[in-house]
């Protein structure tokens, strides 16, 4: 079990200093919480940040295969 998280905005404003004051990790802590409960086998979150406003083509290419990656290695 893992999360796939598309962010509109940037990872630095999912800092404990950033614009919404707690990093991703943090507010995902309910689902991690509830597949512990269910004693799901959880890995991790994948996140691609500033997707509103920063995904180009190259962007979202590069998260691609990032994320092909990230799924490989569960």
């Amino acid at each position: 079990m893992a999360l796939s998280i598309t962010a509109g905005i940037n990872e630095e404003d999912y800092q404990a200093s950033g614009r919404y004051k707690y990093p991703l990790k943090q507010l995902t802590a309910p689902f991690e919480i509830t597949f512990n409960y269910v004693k799901a086998d959880y890995r991790s979150v994948f996140a691609f940040y500033g997707a509103e406003h920063q995904a180009t083509s190259e962007r979202m290419e590069r998260n691609a295969q990032d994320y092909i990656s990230f799924i490989e290695g569960l």
